[in-house]
C-alpha cells in the first residue's frame, strides 16, 4: 500500500534548499542587471548629450548669432531646451535616463554638460553599443543597429576622444570566414567623414596578424608594425583557426613621452594578454581634435561595447 502512494508536496528541508538557492541566484542576477541597466541609461544620456550639443551649434550657426552666450537672456536649461524645440532644432525634451542625473548649459563653455560626468573623475563614457544608434555619430560605408551592438561588414564610425593620454577597450567579434577584419582608431583627427588621418589598430584575419596601420586625409598607408605567431604566441598560427571569429578585449593605453615632439607610446592587450609594449610613434592630433571609433572590411564584425578612460 506504501509503495504505491503518491508523494504530493515538498519536505521542510527541501523547500530550506529551494529558498536558499534562489536568493544565491538573487544576489548574484540582481547587481549584475542593476549595473547593466544603470550602464545602458548612461550611455543613453551620453549620445543625448551629444545630439543636445549638435542641436545648439546648429542652432548658433545657422541664426547666426554672435553674442558671447547662445541662449544670452535665457535664464533656465528648461527654457533653452524649449527654445531649440520651438525654432525645429529639437524634436522633443530631451531628459536623462540615469537617475538624479541632469544635463546643464555650462555659460562659460558654451556647451551642453553631463552631471554624472561633474560628479566622478571619469570624463569620458562608456559605451554600451546594444542600447545606442550608430546615427548618433559619424560613420561612412554599411551600419546596422543589432540586439548586441553596432554592426558592420565595410565603413567607419568615429567617436570624441578629447584626450592626450587614454586607454580604449573594445569588445568586439568578427564573423567567422578566412578573411576580413576590424580596426579601432587612435590619435585620429578628422576633417570630416571621409577625411580621416591618424593611426589604425588592425585585428586583421586576411594576414593573419595584429597590424598598424597610419591613415592619411582618409587613405590607408602601408602597415608599420605587423605581429604574427611568431612574435606573440596568442596569435594563431593559422588564420582558419576559430579564434578569429571569438569575441575579444583590445585594450589600447596610449601615453605622452614628449609633449613638445608628440612623440607618445602605445602599449596593446588582447583579452589582459600584452601583446606589445611601449611602441613609439609620433602623433600630430590635437585633443581637442581626437577620435576614436572603428574600421571595418571583409565580412560583418559586431562592436559590443568600449570604455575610454
Amino acid at each position: 500500500m506504501n509503495k504505491n502512494r503518491t508523494r504530493k508536496g515538498f519536505t521542510l528541508v527541501e523547500l530550506i534548499v529551494v529558498v536558499a538557492v534562489l536568493v544565491i541566484l538573487a544576489s548574484v542576477a540582481i547587481p549584475n542587471f542593476v549595473f547593466i541597466s544603470s550602464k545602458a541609461a548612461i550611455t543613453t544620456d551620453i549620445a543625448n548629450l551629444r545630439i543636445l550639443n549638435n542641436a545648439t551649434q546648429y542652432y548658433k550657426i545657422t541664426k547666426n548669432i554672435k553674442s558671447e552666450d547662445i541662449f544670452n537672456g535665457i535664464g533656465s536649461d528648461l527654457d533653452r531646451i524649449i527654445k531649440l524645440i520651438n525654432e525645429g532644432y529639437l524634436a522633443e525634451e530631451i531628459e536623462t535616463q540615469k537617475n538624479d542625473t541632469f544635463f546643464y548649459w555650462n555659460v562659460a563653455s558654451q556647451k551642453w554638460l553631463y552631471s554624472l560626468l561633474e560628479l566622478t573623475e571619469t570624463p569620458l563614457p562608456s559605451y554600451l553599443f546594444s542600447g545606442l544608434d550608430y546615427e548618433n555619430y559619424l560613420y561612412t560605408g554599411n551600419w546596422d543597429n543589432s540586439k548586441e551592438g553596432f554592426s558592420s561588414r565595410y565603413g567607419l564610425l568615429f567617436m570624441d576622444n578629447n584626450k592626450d593620454e587614454y586607454t580604449i577597450s573594445t569588445k568586439a567579434q568578427l564573423a567567422e570566414g578566412t578573411y576580413g577584419g576590424y580596426g579601432i582608431l587612435f590619435e585620429t583627427s578628422l576633417v570630416d567623414e571621409d577625411h580621416d588621418s591618424g593611426y589604425v589598430l588592425q585585428f586583421d584575419r586576411g594576414y593573419n596578424a595584429i597590424i598598424i596601420r597610419p591613415r592619411n586625409n582618409g587613405n590607408e598607408e602601408s602597415p608599420v608594425l605587423v605581429l604574427r605567431n611568431s612574435d606573440c604566441p596568442l596569435i594563431p598560427e593559422n588564420k582558419e583557426d576559430d579564434w578569429w571569429s571569438q569575441e575579444h578585449e583590445i585594450t589600447l593605453q596610449v601615453n605622452n613621452i614628449d609633449t613638445d615632439s608628440g612623440n607618445k607610446e602605445l602599449s596593446v592587450w588582447i583579452d589582459n594578454d600584452s601583446i606589445l609594449d611601449d611602441w613609439y610613434f609620433e602623433s600630430n592630433t590635437e585633443s581637442e581634435n581626437n577620435y576614436t571609433g572603428f574600421r571595418s572590411w571583409g565580412v560583418e564584425t559586431t562592436y559590443k561595447e568600449m570604455d575610454i578612460e
